[in-house]
């Protein structure tokens, strides 16, 4: 996996999964992947880095659909989100519980503890938590 951030769209994993997106037009997707996260992490299964990268990109389109989107978001991506519907509050909760998950309970969190980026990643995740809750 390339990583050369700590932000949710700087992985290989994240713009591969947001490829599928746009070729696919499903903003289904987003609630799927998130429902992954939460199933498998509610089960105490330690999440794997590459489903939290696409993830953390789920959540992050989240954001962007409540109107609150990262300055990193992609171009073609605000403008795939230009044209879908703002989340349900389910959705919402949803993204906040995959976000919680992949916060406390993953590989990817794991790994970042064990470098020097550790507070830039936590930094990361506050500012989208912050963002979801806005």
């Amino acid at each position: 996996m390339g990583v050369w951030d700590v932000g949710a769209f700087d992985n290989d994993d994240a713009l591969e999964w947001l490829g599928d997106l746009l070729d696919h037009d499903d903003p289904s997707m987003i609630s799927d992947v998130l429902n992954t996260v939460v199933r498998l992490g509610d089960s105490d299964e330690l999440l794997e880095d590459d489903l939290c990268n696409e993830a953390l990109a789920a959540i992050e389109l989240v954001s962007a659909l409540k109107g609150s989107p990262s300055p990193e978001l992609p171009e073609q991506l605000r403008d795939w989100v230009s044209y879908q519907s703002p989340p349900s509050p389910a959705l919402v909760a949803l993204a906040l519980r995959a976000l919680q998950l992949i916060r406390t309970n993953s590989e990817l969190q794991q790994a970042w503890e064990e470098t020097e980026y550790a507070d830039d990643w936590h930094a990361m995740l506050n500012d989208l938590e912050a963002r979801l809750r806005s």
